[in-house]
């Protein structure tokens, strides 16, 4: 899960960073920190969190065979 992905799950599901934090249970500054373009300084289970927390909500991340990312809901 990069950092553009975790944004556009965001923007997609209409959440400010706040929002990500709450429903995911991390803090605001992990959320802001995993949106950080760069190596990140985030331990596993807080990105484990965020992610259950858009699965929760339809998101999916996806890879496709040329490399790229990308995210999928369900509408």
């Amino acid at each position: 899960m990069s950092h553009a992905q975790i944004r556009a799950a965001r923007a997609y599901l209409g959440w400010t960073a706040l929002e990500l934090a709450e429903e995911s249970g991390v803090s605001f500054s992990t959320v802001r920190r995993v949106e950080m373009p760069g190596p990140r300084a985030v331990r596993d289970e807080n990105v484990t969190a965020i992610r259950a927390a858009f699965t929760r909500h339809g998101v999916r991340f996806v890879s496709y065979a040329d490399g790229s990312l990308g995210i999928a809901g369900r509408g």
